[in-house]
């Protein structure tokens, strides 16, 4: 829905500068023709071969001054620029003024909704009950916080689960961010528009000053005019845009941020996480049960919990489990877990590390394993990108430390992109005219990694003589197996001659994957 509006938007400016270009260049190439139609005074012309007389000199003066073409010398004020520049100018500022409103309209929806997002809606995060949570959130809907704790909310009422809060508070803000991305994509069609128009006075310029046939001092002058001002014109109003877009699209995620920073509050508060997951050697008397501490309850109801230092004694976990990414990628979701001491209160500062089990899976980068504090609510996070290799993987969180508190994630990591076609057998074989091929034709589809490709649509076309395949038609579409591998019988044509057979990749690949199968059908048999 998004990429069909901006499509759609993008189709829009398209057509309306086609129509104002198409109907100004017309307009702007009658008037080149009558500014030279008449006679073309002599001591304009770059030549020292026609010196025209004094009277015929000052005659043609007197006529010359009536033709409409710009003076020399710079701009003192803005219309003189513009009258330089000429009727390309217009375009420019039009995309600059547009380009501005959005810039100023989206840092006036930032700053309003940071400005109707009631204090108390903050306060009540830390301290309120979920139902005055609600009360308020629906009031202010209207504003980025209130809207997705309004979410929130309700899908707490439905299912109190972390994960499910998790999951809605992603989509919320990736929505969010794909809605602000159109409005951005289109700023910067904008500026890239400027740009392009500033190239296009450049031509222009280069045209009037060329197309007469004739160089003269003051046509010289008019269409340099042109070809400079405009381009400098066009490279301004790009680069203001363009600065204006970055430091808005910076304001922007400044605040998403700020939201999503106040979100986690909500989740952690009131989302309930799976059971808990207790050290390995957790004292447990001889011949007793296995039991998990709840949170609420002191472990030892002699002391106090401020009178008790903070042990990791529970690693909760947020995000990040059963996720499937193609080789290479980064995963959707990023790991996030919490630590809580043995009264259940989130422990800051305490070292956390992120490790591949023997793949090569990476964090922050480039690192195989990472170390983190978690911060003032106990949070440990980061991101992950994918190896090359295929399969299933596994991630270890481990809380540093004797807690010997950790969890392993499970990955599955899937190709990528079909990157490599690579021929198996098939090409160049001989036959009788109207045999089948001894050999099929078979290719193999690889990601950018050499992994294989399965479930790909290739088609196998004969471009050349009647050749045939196995339904009796001259092009066939089948899907390559788990080896990346597909393969076809092929009978030549009934005529002598060269048959060619062109295979290639119909679904989505990273460039154009296509290859020849060539045979020759040879009458064998004549004596």
């Amino acid at each position: 829905m998004l990429k069909g509006e901006l499509m759609e938007r993008t189709r829009l400016v398209s057509v309306i500068m086609t129509i104002v270009l198409g109907a100004a260049l017309p307009l702007q190439a009658f008037d080149l023709q009558d500014s030279t139609a008449g006679d073309v005074p002599s001591e304009n012309v770059i030549s020292p071969q026609n010196q025209p007389s004094t009277a015929s000199a000052q005659h043609e003066s007197a006529e010359y001054t009536t033709l409409p073409l710009q003076s020399g010398g710079l701009a003192k004020n803005f219309w003189q620029m513009t009258e330089q520049g000429g009727w390309l100018m217009w375009p420019i500022y039009g995309t600059f003024i547009l380009g501005l409103i959005i810039v100023i309209y989206q840092t006036l929806r930032i700053y309003f909704d940071k400005k109707r997002t009631p204090p108390l809606l903050l306060k009540n995060l830390e301290d309120a009950d979920i139902e005055d949570i609600w009360r308020l959130a629906e009031k202010h809907t209207d504003t980025h916080l209130g809207a997705l704790l309004n979410k929130l909310c309700i899908i707490h009422k439905r299912n109190k689960n972390i994960l499910a809060l998790q999951e809605e508070l992603e989509g919320y803000l990736k929505t969010t961010k794909e809605r602000f991305g159109v409005v951005r994509s289109f700023a910067t069609l904008l500026s890239d528009t400027a740009g392009a128009l500033g190239l296009l006075g450049t031509v222009w310029g280069m045209y009037v000053t060329f197309i007469p046939g004739k160089l003269e001092s003051q046509q010289i002058i008019t269409g340099m005019g042109i070809a400079l001002v405009t381009t400098l014109g066009g490279l301004v109003v790009s680069i203001i845009l363009n600065f204006a877009i970055a430091w808005v699209n910076s304001y922007f995620l400044s605040r998403l941020e700020w939201v999503e920073e106040h979100a986690f509050i909500f989740r952690d508060r009131f989302g309930e996480a799976q059971p808990w997951t207790m050290p390995k050697h957790a004292g447990l008397l001889s011949g007793a049960i296995p039991t998990v501490l709840e949170p609420d309850h002191p472990s030892n109801g002699n002391e106090t919990k401020n009178s008790r230092p903070q042990e990791p004694t529970y690693l909760r976990v947020i995000s990040g489990e059963e996720q499937i990414g193609e080789v290479g990628t980064e995963l959707s979701k990023p790991y996030e877990v919490r630590v809580l001491d043995q009264d259940g209160e989130p422990i800051k500062k305490q070292t956390v590390s992120f490790e591949a089990n023997g793949s090569q899976i990476t964090f922050g980068g480039s690192q195989t394993r990472v170390t983190i504090e978690t911060d003032s609510r106990g949070r440990a996070r980061t991101s992950a990108v994918l190896g090359p290799q295929v399969g299933r993987h596994r991630v270890t969180v481990r809380v540093d430390g004797d807690s010997n508190l950790f969890k392993e994630f499970e990955i599955e990591s899937k190709p990528g992109l079909p990157d490599k076609l690579i021929v198996i057998s098939g090409n160049t074989q001989v036959a009788n005219p109207g045999e089948q091929l001894p050999t099929p034709f078979a290719l193999k589809l690889e990601d950018g990694f050499g992994n294989a490709v399965p479930g790909q649509s290739v088609s196998f076309k004969v471009t050349k003589n009647k050749g045939r395949f196995a339904n009796d038609k001259e092009e066939i579409e089948m899907t390559t197996d788990a080896e990346g591998v597909v393969s076809t019988s092929f009978w030549l044509a009934n005529q002598p001659g060269s048959n060619a057979v062109r295979a290639f990749v119909k679904s989505r690949t990273k460039r154009k994957l296509e290859t020849y199968f060539e045979s020759m059908g040879i009458n064998r048999n004549a004596t």
